[in-house]
């Protein structure tokens, strides 16, 4: 038997927020749309929203704390299923939370990738890469300027100190710490573009321009179940789809 105040609360939805009192399997709405997105925060009361591209809130960091994506080119993060998309925002949600869902006709403008992304001999691109495992070897292969590492907080190892620069005890232990691809020098940057570590896990593809997409409901992050908006059961229901009473 379900929790009374979980009905009182999804009662609320059904009155005053438009949603129906419908549920169907997520994987089934890929029949009908062609990318998804998620968010915690419901962004319109509207069945459409316009989505503007801006840089992402929480782009992907290695285990000292540094960027290891492009944190410089604005998108609209989307994914083929509904399965894809929540695991995009794993571990930022609880999961017996639904989170707000919202989807798309046509083709995503571009994908995010791994391949032909920065690399170097200690290091493949994915999500082991270390920003700055990657920046000591190019400062050590002369494609990082000493002047460049100083103003990146890095330390100087000793045969590269000349006229003066990069005083004080060196540490080849020291990381150091807020790195990420947009401070590096526009040749170092421009190596990350496109770039996420887990790409080929999530497949993650970009929205580049403003685009609509249909707000459908609430999708469930522990069973993927989407509990649909009024105007998303009058869609589903138009494509011959069955859903099921919540």
């Amino acid at each position: 038997m379900r929790d009374p105040e979980t009905w009182e609360v999804k009662w609320k939805r059904f009155l005053y927020e438009g949603m129906s009192p419908r549920v169907i399997d997520g994987e089934k709405l890929s029949k009908v749309f062609s990318f998804f997105h998620v968010s915690e925060q419901k962004l319109s009361h509207e069945d459409y929203f316009e989505f503007t591209p801006r840089l992402p809130r929480h782009p992907y960091s290695d285990f000292q704390g540094n960027v290891t994506e492009d944190n410089f080119t604005r998108r609209v993060s989307v994914a083929p299923t509904i399965e894809l998309a929540l695991k995009s925002i794993e571990g930022q949600a609880e999961e017996e939370d639904w989170v707000h869902l919202y989807a798309g006709l046509g083709q995503a403008d571009t994908e995010a990738k791994q391949k032909d992304c920065p690399e170097d001999f200690q290091q493949e691109y994915n999500t082991l890469f270390y920003l700055s495992t990657w920046l000591k070897n190019k400062l050590l292969d002369g494609d990082l300027s000493v002047d460049e590492a100083i103003r990146l907080g890095m330390q100087i190892p000793p045969e590269l100190r000349t006229d003066g620069r990069g005083k004080g005890v060196y540490d080849p232990e020291h990381i150091p710490k807020g790195l990420n691809p947009r401070l590096l020098p526009a040749r170092l940057r421009d190596e990350f573009k496109q770039c996420v570590p887990d790409a080929d896990e999530t497949k993650e593809q970009w929205l580049t321009k403003p685009t609509k997409m249909f707000y459908v409901g609430e999708v469930s992050l522990s069973s993927g179940v989407v509990l649909l908006s009024t105007g998303a059961l009058q869609l589903v229901t138009k494509a011959g789809l069955q859903s099921d009473e919540y």
